[in-house]
C-alpha cells in the first residue's frame, strides 16, 4: 500500500511538472510570436536591453506550441492554426488553410477554434463556402467571452443583413455587439467603422449620423472613411468647405490607389471616384471623366455603374434633343422674326408708295383741275369780249 501511495504521489508530481513545462513552452511560443521590444526600464542600463529583446520568430513559436500540444496543452492548437493560416510559416506568407484548419480541429471544444473554423468556413478558405455550417459554429462561441460574442453576434447579423441567411434575429445579434464594443474606452479601429456603419444604418443602435460621424473620425484615415465622412457630411448639411476637403482626400487616394496596387482595385472605388467627378464633389465635375470610372466599374461587375451609365447615355440623347428643339424653335423664331420685319418693311414700303401715289395723284388732279379753271377763265373772259362786242354792233346797226 505504500508503495502504491508513493507511486501515485511520484506520478502526480510528473503531471504537474509535465503540466508547468507544456505550459512554459505554449507562453514561449506566445513570446516568439510577438517578439518582446523593451525601450527602457527603471533600474537597468540601456547598454544591457538588447539582451533583454526578443525577436518575433514564426518557426520557434511553432515548434514550442507543438511541443505544448503534444505534452497536453490543448490550447496551443489554436496558435498553430494562426500561423499557418497568416502565412507565417510560408516563405512568402502564404497561408495554408489546409494546415490550419487541422490545427484548428485538434482542438474543437475552444471556442477560439470553432471561431476560427466558421470565419473559414463562411469565406471560403480552405473550405466550400457554407453559411449555415458557420451559422452553427458562430453561434457555439455566442457565451464564451465578450470578444467571441461580440465577433460571433457581428457575423450572424452580418450574414442575415446580406440575405445569405433567414432574417430572425438581426438587430438583437447587432444590439450585443455593440453594447460590447461600446463598453471599451479606446476601441481599434475596425471596431469604430463596424460602430459608425450601425449608426449610419440603425442596425442594432438607433440611427444618429451625429455618432456615426464621430466613429468614422475615430478610425484609422483611408479613402474610403473621407469619403463617407463627406456623404455624411452632406446629409446633415455639414460645412461645405470640410466636405470638399473629406471627398478631396477621397479622390486622391483612391487614384493613387488605382495606380499603385491594381490588384486590389473595386468597382465600388470605381463607382465612388464616377460619382465624385460626375456631381464636382471634391473636384470640378468632369463629365467625360465620370463615365470613364463608371465604366471601369461596370468591367469590374457593377450592375449600378451599368444602369448610370444607361441613366447618362438616355440624360446626353435626352440633352441633344433637348438641344436640337431648342435650335429649331430659335431659327423658327429668328425665321418669324425676319418673315415679320420683311413684311413690316414691304408694309412700309407700300404704304409710303401709296401716299406718293395719292400725293401724285391729288397733285395731277390739282394741276387739272387749275388747267380747267384757267381754260374756264379764258372761255368766259372770250365770251365776254364776243358778248360785248356783238353788242356794239347791234348799237350802231340801230
Amino acid at each position: 500500500m505504500q508503495m502504491l501511495l508513493l507511486i501515485l504521489g511520484h506520478w502526480k508530481l510528473e503531471k504537474k511538472q509535465q503540466h508547468a513545462i507544456s505550459r512554459a513552452a505554449y507562453f514561449l511560443g506566445r513570446i516568439y510570436t510577438t517578439g518582446i521590444e523593451i525601450a527602457n526600464i527603471d533600474g537597468i542600463e540601456s547598454e544591457d536591453l538588447p539582451a533583454l529583446q526578443v525577436a518575433t520568430d514564426p518557426h520557434k513559436a511553432a515548434a514550442y506550441f507543438e511541443f505544448a500540444y503534444r505534452s497536453g496543452y490543448k490550447h496551443a492548437a489554436y496558435y498553430l492554426g494562426n500561423l499557418y493560416f497568416h502565412g507565417k510559416l510560408s516563405p512568402a506568407d502564404k497561408p495554408d488553410y489546409e494546415r490550419a484548419a487541422g490545427w484548428y480541429m485538434a482542438d474543437t471544444e475552444n471556442p477560439y477554434c470553432q471561431f476560427a473554423l466558421a470565419k473559414m468556413i463562411e469565406h471560403g478558405q480552405g473550405f466550400t463556402p457554407n453559411v449555415e455550417t458557420a451559422e452553427l459554429l458562430y453561434r457555439k462561441c455566442l457565451n464564451a467571452n465578450d470578444y467571441l460574442t461580440a465577433e460571433s453576434s457581428y457575423a450572424i447579423a452580418q450574414m442575415q443583413n446580406n440575405e445569405q441567411l433567414p432574417l430572425t434575429d438581426m438587430q438583437k445579434l447587432y444590439k450585443t455587439a455593440a453594447e460590447i464594443w461600446l463598453k471599451d474606452d479606446h476601441p481599434e479601429s475596425h471596431i469604430h467603422l463596424r460602430l459608425a456603419r450601425m449608426y449610419e444604418y440603425g442596425l442594432g443602435v438607433p440611427e444618429d449620423l451625429s455618432l456615426a460621424i464621430d466613429h468614422y473620425k475615430a478610425a484609422l484615415k483611408t479613402p474610403e472613411t473621407e469619403y463617407k465622412l463627406g456623404q455624411l457630411m452632406q446629409r446633415i448639411d455639414g460645412d461645405a468647405t470640410e466636405i470638399y476637403a473629406h471627398y478631396a482626400a477621397a479622390r486622391v487616394g483612391m487614384l493613387y490607389a488605382e495606380e499603385h496596387r491594381p490588384t486590389s482595385a473595386t468597382a465600388q472605388q470605381a463607382v465612388r471616384l464616377a460619382t465624385m467627378y460626375r456631381y464636382g464633389l471634391g473636384c470640378d465635375a468632369d463629365h467625360e471623366t465620370a463615365v470613364h470610372w463608371y465604366t471601369v466599374a461596370a468591367e469590374r461587375g457593377s450592375i449600378y455603374a451599368q444602369q448610370r451609365l444607361e441613366v447618362m447615355e438616355m440624360q446626353r440623347i435626352r440633352q441633344e434633343q433637348r438641344a436640337a428643339e431648342y435650335a429649331e424653335k430659335q431659327q423658327q423664331q429668328q425665321n418669324l422674326s425676319f418673315a415679320a420685319r420683311l413684311l413690316n418693311t414691304i408694309g412700309n414700303a407700300l404704304r409710303r408708295q401709296t401716299l406718293q401715289d395719292q400725293q401724285s395723284a391729288t397733285a395731277t388732279t390739282d394741276r387739272k383741275q387749275r388747267r380747267m379753271q384757267r381754260r374756264l377763265k379764258r372761255a368766259l373772259g372770250q365770251k365776254k369780249t364776243t358778248n360785248k362786242f356783238s353788242s356794239n354792233i347791234f348799237k350802231g346797226s340801230l
